[in-house]
């Protein structure tokens, strides 16, 4: 009776230790499958960082093959151009003029897109009619009612830089480089009335069709962009500018 109590004893050890046992690999398996889970789910997940970097770089290529192959668009924004692009264009092409055309040469030369107007004068004329483009006009006085298109205008308004005359300068230039180079290449006007030079004001020549210098009859001056009336050079600083050039006669 004592052997089977002992043997049943022992079996029943043995059974808890299969079960123990057992239950150590099952405990173990689990981990072990938490791990090659884990391991695998670390792995696809690089595998999805890669192919989004590959993705992102594909795009970028494709981005920056498509802006080398983009051909500029013309411009069409027509009004709405700013001020400085109208500038730099003008400044790049400007229209070069002569004070010896006539009324009917400007207008073949600068076309149809112009204001004409015609009023009594009151003075040593009759009449005087202004012909005006975008930054220039043209003023003609006359004793008839009508002017001939054949007539040169006895003044000559520029405030743009699309348009030039043959003279080295421009609006929006120092007004001592208009001096400097007007005294280089011109004569002071001298005031008929008392004698004394007129400081900035200079007889204008041109270079004719044969590339001789030619006295146009006109005079050049300009005023200044911070509308001060100087009565000597010495008056003007460095930092004074050209705000409009005028080629003229004087009437009296």
């Amino acid at each position: 009776m004592k052997k089977v109590r002992i043997i049943s004893i022992i079996l029943i050890l043995l059974i808890l230790s299969i079960t123990l046992i057992g239950c150590s690999e099952k405990q173990k398996s689990e981990e072990e499958l938490r791990k090659e889970i884990r391991a695998e789910l670390e792995l696809e997940q690089r595998k999805i960082e890669e192919l989004k970097k590959e993705i992102r770089a594909e795009l970028e290529a494709e981005k920056s093959e498509d802006e080398e192959n983009v051909e500029p668009e013309a411009d069409k924004s027509g009004d709405d151009k700013t001020e400085t692009s109208k500038e730099q264009k003008e400044e790049m092409s400007p229209i070069t003029l002569s004070a010896f055309m006539t009324m009917s040469e400007i207008k073949n030369k600068l076309g149809d897109s112009y204001t004409f107007e015609t009023h009594e004068e009151g003075g040593y004329f009759n009449y005087y009619s202004s012909l005006k483009y975008d930054g220039i006009s043209f003023t003609f006085y006359h004793d008839e009612k009508e002017v001939s298109t054949e007539a040169k205008p006895d003044s000559i308004n520029i405030t743009s830089n699309k348009y030039t005359y043959q003279y080295d300068f421009k609006i929006g230039d120092p007004a001592l480089k208009a001096f400097e180079y007007c005294e280089k290449n011109y004569k002071n006007v001298i005031d008929h009335h008392n004698d004394v030079k007129i400081f900035d004001a200079f007889h204008f020549t041109e270079k004719n069709s044969n590339g001789v210098m030619e006295d146009t009859g006109y005079n050049v001056g300009w005023s200044y962009d911070n509308d001060e009336q100087y009565s000597s050079k010495s008056e003007i600083g460095e930092d004074v500018k050209i705000k409009g050039i005028s080629i003229f006669y004087f009437i009296d």
